[in-house]
């Protein structure tokens, strides 16, 4: 047992001097980790019939010295702090039973600031795609060899016709719905690519995708395209959704460019089906979502509800007309939570509803969050209310808040908020979108957020591709101001 300046390390029971036999006066019984980036602190311990009272400080450096005396006063448990600054602290406790026992504990940690690196650079162009093997036609046959005089007629047909990594061309015009179904030859993390005929225009109906490795370039769906349990490694590139995206627990779904929307009623989601499965690896980057509506208040929707997933990245995409929300993440069918989540360098309109961008209040919990660098004229909700909160960072974005919703265990970093602020850099002043009513949220010059992002965590680049920092600092919000 190790003491100090009379008070006893963390979780120890008081000394035999002050203790009988009758057991411990009083037991720590959950304590913040030893060190730790989340600012808050909460403890909870049990005591026999005791009265107890309890003071916390802030240690000077890596001395035992406060920086300030604190009184002790009066606490019942469970105990919290919240919105710690980045520091050493020392939680004192004494308790005094009703014979005169008395008894101290304490228990000293540390809260620092999350290991920050620069931004990686962009991932490089892919390789020039080889010319086509397989050919589709509208006009054609799938008892045909798929060749450019004797084309196939349906997708299903031409990607199982083809080797890992070669190119499917397809002839302009309009197919219809397709199904694309799962090939156990299809292992390679070769692609095999569906792309237009030059200069050609593909349209079909809808698109269910049970099939893996494959690669969906510059088509138009005129309805909805989905992927399944079990699908693996599937990229949809500048493909335009006259409809709505959806998943069922599938892994490695990317999403490029393009657009999704023109809805009533329907939402685009990536879903968890079976009960108790999970998606994994989905990107979103630079897709724009709009018109999403509802036909009456009865109706739920929004552009875009994510569920259980574990890795989930958002950027560079662009939100408007949407019912209710922009995007909301949270757990689905007995999901599990969200975890490992980055939403960057978006433009969220402001929704016909609440907020922006919400994080579902049926979550039990949030974990590895990074939101950065996003614009929006109407709040985000940031999961506040959710039980378990761990490692969850709000860097530089650009949108109003209502400071009773920021969050103690959210670490906060130069934000540009209009209503307040929620951390020590945050800044509370007016967004200076150049046409918020518009959804054009790049910034006037002179705006507040120029200069204000994080230096130590940013983008490559904001969401038109630009490099940054264009001036001292990275700016804050989605768009460098050039």
């Amino acid at each position: 047992m190790v003491a100090f300046g009379g008070l006893l390390a963390a979780g120890a029971e008081a000394t035999p001097s002050t203790q009988n036999k009758q057991g411990p006066l009083v037991r720590l019984t959950l304590t913040p980790p030893r060190s730790g980036t989340v600012r808050a602190a909460h403890f909870r311990w049990s005591a026999r019939k005791a009265r107890v009272s309890c003071r916390l400080l802030r240690l000077r450096g890596r001395t035992r010295s406060p920086l300030k005396a604190a009184a002790f006063h009066r606490c019942s448990s469970p105990k919290s702090w919240k919105r710690l600054v980045f520091a050493r602290y020392r939680f004192e406790l004494r308790a005094a039973g009703p014979s005169g026992r008395r008894a101290r504990l304490a228990y000293t940690f540390a809260v620092h600031s999350p290991a920050q690196s620069p931004p990686p650079p962009p991932p490089p162009a892919p390789p020039p795609e080889p010319p086509a093997s397989i050919f589709l036609a509208p006009s054609g046959s799938d008892a045909n060899p798929c060749t450019p005089a004797l084309p196939c007629h349906s997708f299903d047909r031409a990607y199982h016709r083809a080797q890992p990594g070669q190119v499917v061309e397809v002839a302009g015009g309009t197919y219809g719905d397709q199904n694309v179904l799962a090939d156990a030859s299809k292992t390679s993390s070769a692609d095999v690519i569906f792309r237009p005929a030059a200069g050609a225009s593909v349209s079909l109906g809808s698109l269910e995708v049970f099939g893996s490795h494959v690669t969906f370039r510059q088509l138009t769906v005129n309805g909805d395209w989905q992927t399944y349990h079990g699908t693996d490694d599937v990229t949809f590139r500048d493909v335009t959704v006259h409809g709505v995206i959806l998943t069922q627990s599938s892994s490695n779904i990317t999403v490029i460019g393009g657009s999704v929307g023109g809805t009533v009623d329907t939402k685009s989601q990536f879903g968890n089906w079976p009960m108790g499965t999970n998606n994994r690896n989905i990107l979103v980057d630079g897709v724009t979502f709009h018109d999403v509506t509802r036909s009456g208040s009865g109706v739920h929707v929004e552009c875009l509800l994510v569920g259980g997933t574990d890795g989930f990245v958002l950027r560079n995409s662009r939100f408007s007309n949407c019912d209710v929300f922009d995007v909301s993440i949270g757990q689905m069918n007995n999901s599990d939570p969200p975890t490992n989540i980055t939403v960057e360098n978006n433009f969220f309109g402001a929704s016909n509803g609440y907020f922006s961008f919400d994080i579902n209040t049926t979550t039990a919990s949030l974990s590895n969050v990074l939101i950065r660098n996003n614009s929006s004229p109407q709040q985000m909700y940031l999961g506040n209310a959710l039980p378990i909160l761990s490692n969850v960072r709000v860097v530089a974005n650009v949108a109003p808040i209502i400071p009773s919703n920021c969050e103690g265990r959210i670490i906060y970093s130069r934000n540009v908020w209009q209503g307040g602020t929620c951390g020590a850099t945050d800044l509370n002043a007016a967004a200076g979108f150049r046409n918020a009513a518009a959804n054009d949220l790049h910034l006037v010059a002179g705006a507040a957020a120029i200069d204000r992002g994080d230096p130590s965590s940013y983008p490559a680049t904001d969401i038109d591709g630009q490099a940054r920092p264009q001036g001292a600092r990275p700016d804050a919000g989605a768009d460098e101001a050039g």
